[in-house]
């Protein structure tokens, strides 16, 4: 097999990790009943202390009115809210609730104890070349900021170094 191929399924085996621990915590998604883009909202707003509305909108790749009606979804959820910023008021600030935030953090330890248990039951041989690679591919990604259209999906081309 070569290395395009072993890439590739490398690929499609994490892609189909992702979507299983998607589905896991698959409940308390439709317990919160938010889109995807509220969620993707929901989840910048959490790591983002002190997001604006134009922040928001930047690393959603929409426009700030677009923006905007995603936190109005979210503030009548009761998940986030909105401020005036404190040194410029024509800013909104938008900062997640305790409910918010505690539906961020089920989500997410949901699917890293999910995770922990899947690559704890992994063979000796299995868990060190995974450690391995893991490691080297995290290397990489640390050097290759994500721009807001990879986030998108776009294909973004980079040089190797």
């Amino acid at each position: 097999m070569g290395r395009a191929e072993l890439a590739g399924e490398i690929v499609e085996a994490q892609r189909k990790v992702m979507k299983e621990l998607l589905r896991a915590t698959l409940g308390d998604l439709l317990e919160a009943d938010l889109t995807m883009a509220q969620m993707k909202a929901l989840a910048v707003v959490e790591r983002q202390p002190g997001c604006s509305i134009g922040m928001l909108s930047e690393q959603l790749g929409v426009k700030p009115p677009a923006a905007s009606l995603v936190v109005d979804k979210l503030v009548r959820d009761g998940l986030a809210y909105r401020l005036r910023d404190r040194t410029d008021g024509r800013r909104v600030i938008v900062e997640v609730t305790t409910k918010g935030g505690s539906l961020i953090s089920r989500i997410r330890q949901g699917q890293h104890s999910l995770l922990e248990s899947w690559v704890g039951q992994l063979g000796d041989d299995d868990l060190v070349a995974l450690h391995r690679g893991i490691r080297a591919l995290a290397g990489l990604a640390r050097g290759f900021p994500i721009q807001p259209s990879a986030a998108r999906g776009q294909v973004v081309e980079v040089g190797r170094g």
